[in-house]
This record gives structure tokens, sequence and C-alpha cells, in this order.
């Protein structure tokens, strides 16, 4: 959307006469603020280029529902990832247990059919209050950041940094700050996740507040952000590359007339708002390569701690705190290999996550800056 402050002034300077025409006239002057502007006229990256108006109240709002939607849509698949990144492969195991930490479709399958037939559907949604509140506050305080970000880098170095530059600091910054604020709300998300896993295992936590003063007493305040220090290395590069690609690819979008290589019927039928879309899942799928082997570590250190015998069915190995440790027990234990444990469980709920979350985001902004205009005008 362009900017408000960027539209031509009207060409006549005389207050619009009774007429018809003028009336069309006057009317045609204030429609375009509400239209999708024309290919090339803005920065061709939707309300999150550094130039963009957007407000501290339209980003925590829009990054909220973003959030929100955005869980109901990949929870299953969130549960399932969690799940096999924390199951370590017994090689003495017979090869029907081998297939459930299968890196294949086919052990995918498995892990899907495993946890349908001993936890029933249900077990698909496990943590998912907690992790709704994560998704929530994680949306809110990320396109705020975002938002707080370009204007301090604006204000103190304005003209110096380039704007991919600046978008790749942006997302960093936002990434951490996000990840630092609700990351207690992640690692109960995790722990939901792989509690209870399995016919005979033990329900460690009953509720959301029992599970926080648990933690507490147990493991200290340390204990809620165990794996911390892991996410904020893989997710500085993570967001700065994911927001970055972003704009690179939507403002393309906005270059390429696509009627003139699928046609205009085509054209026509394609969804509104699919350059957000497609922007967001191609951004999604490039940055999760980069970072997965981190997110696994991550995944593996959140259940360590006095309780790590009751997750995943006891099968998660004693690792040390520090993450390079971690990395190389991994390594030494299950290869290569066992840093990927989900990754295309985790690919397939990158994708529409980070098009879910683009797409509303950038509509939600759009609807409310409609439905002010409308008040106002009314």
């Amino acid at each position: 959307m362009a900017n408000m402050s960027s539209l031509p002034p009207s060409t006549s300077s005389s207050p619009p006469s009774s007429t018809p025409e003028s009336g069309k006239d006057h009317e045609k002057s204030i429609k375009p603020r509400f239209q999708t502007p024309k290919k090339g006229k803005d920065k061709g990256a939707g309300h999150l280029h550094r130039d963009s108006n957007l407000t501290n109240i339209e980003s925590i709002i829009g990054g909220g529902v973003a959030g929100l939607t955005t869980r109901v849509v990949i929870a299953p698949l969130d549960v399932l990832k969690i799940r096999l990144q924390l199951q370590i492969p017994d090689v003495t195991a017979p090869k029907a247990i081998k297939s459930v930490y299968s890196l294949s479709s086919s052990g995918i399958y498995q892990m899907a059919k495993k946890i349908l037939h001993e936890e029933g559907i249900r077990a698909f949604w496990k943590g998912n209050v907690s992790a709704e509140i994560m998704y929530v506050a994680y949306g809110a305080t990320q396109f705020a950041s975002i938002r707080q970000a370009h204007y301090i880098m604006n204000t103190r170095f304005p003209g110096k940094l380039s704007e991919s530059t600046q978008s790749f600091i942006a997302g960093s910054v936002a990434g951490c700050v996000s990840t630092t604020v609700t990351y207690p709300f992640d690692l109960l998300r995790t722990r939901f996740a792989v509690q209870a896993a399995g016919k005979g295992s033990v329900k460690v936590y009953k509720n959301i507040s029992y599970a926080f003063r648990n933690i507490y007493q147990l493991e200290g305040p340390r204990g809620l952000f165990r794996g911390l220090s892991t996410s904020l290395i893989s997710i500085s590069p993570y967001m700065g590359l994911f927001f970055l690609t972003y704009l690179k690819l939507h403002a393309a979008f906005e270059k390429i007339d696509l009627d003139k290589y699928i046609g205009a019927t085509a054209y026509a039928i394609l969804p509104p708002g699919w350059r957000e879309g497609t922007a967001g899942l191609l951004a999604g799928l490039i940055s999760k390569a980069a970072i997965f082997p981190l997110d696994t570590v991550r995944r593996r250190l959140q259940v360590q701690g006095p309780t790590r015998a009751y997750f995943a069915g006891g099968l998660v190995p004693a690792y040390p705190e520090s993450p390079i440790k971690c990395v190389a027990m991994i390594f030494k234990q299950e290869g290569f290999r066992g840093f990927y444990r989900g990754y295309l469980v985790s690919i397939c709920k990158s994708a529409p996550t980070s098009m879910v979350t683009m797409w509303t985001f950038e509509h939600t902004i759009k609807l409310m800056r409609h439905m002010k205009a409308e008040s106002l005008e009314a």
C-alpha cells in the first residue's frame, strides 16, 4: 500500500461544485487511498518496508491477529515436528519401530499414526493454549519491533544503510526481542507437546500456571529459559534472512506483469494477496533450511532438567547445557542426519506458517485502515 502522504494533491484549488461531474472528480480524488497501488508506484514490500507509515497500534494488532490465525492452522504439524525432533532411534529396535524415527515421509506417517493410536486426535493440539499465547505475543512483539528498528535506523543513520541491510537488521532485532519475551511459553509448548507421549507415560503438568510454578520450584528462573542462547543464535539470521527475502520477493512480484505470462483469464482468478502469500511461503522455505539444526538443538535442551525422563517416552538423553557440547553429542550419537529429524514436517509447516502470517498481517492492516477511513467519512 502506498503512503498516503505521497498521493498527488488535487489539481483544482477551488472547492468542488454541486454538479454531478465535479462530484465524480471529488470521489476519484479520495479513492486511491483505499485502492491497491499500481505496479511500480510503491516500495513493493507491503507495510514492512523502511519508509512505511505503519503505526505502533497497527503493528501490534496486525501481528497479534497474524500470530493467532497462524497457530490455528499449523498446530498439528507443530506437535508432529517436535515429537520427531525429540525421538532418538534405537539401533537395536525392530524395523517396524525404526520406521517411526525415519526422516522420510513414511516415518512421518508412522509417527502421526502412533500419536493418533496411543493418544487420540486431541494429542495433535497438546500445548495449544501456551502456543496460542506465544504466537499472539510473538507476532505483536515481532512486527512492533520491526517498525521500531526501522524508525531508529532512519533517525540515527538516515540514508546510510541500504534497504536490504536495514531489512536484515530489523528482522534480526525483531526476532531476538520476540524470542526472548515469549521464550517461557515456547518452552512450555515443547514440554506440553511431548508429555504423556504414549501409553503408560506420566503427565507432568496439569495446566500453564502449574507448569510455571513447578519449573520455577525445581529448576529456578533459568529453567524457563533453557535453550534460549541457541534460539537467539538461530533466530537472528533466520528472521533477518526471512524478512530480507520476503521484501525482495514481494518487490519483484510487484514489478512482474504476470498477466502477460499466464494470460489475463488465469491472472484474474488469482486470490487477493497472492503476492504476500507467495513471498512469505518462499521466504520461509529458504530461511528454515539454513537454521533447522539449531532448532533441533533448542528442542533437545528445552526438555532437560529433573523431569526429562517423563518427556517423549523417556528417550531423550541428558545433554550438556552448552549448545556447542550438545551439538557435538548429537553428531556423535546420530550423525549429521540427527540434526534434521522432523525437517520434512518443518518444511510443510514453515511454508503455510510464513504464508498465513504475512498474508494475515498485510490484510489486517488494510482492513483496519479501511474501517478507520469509513468511520471518518461517516
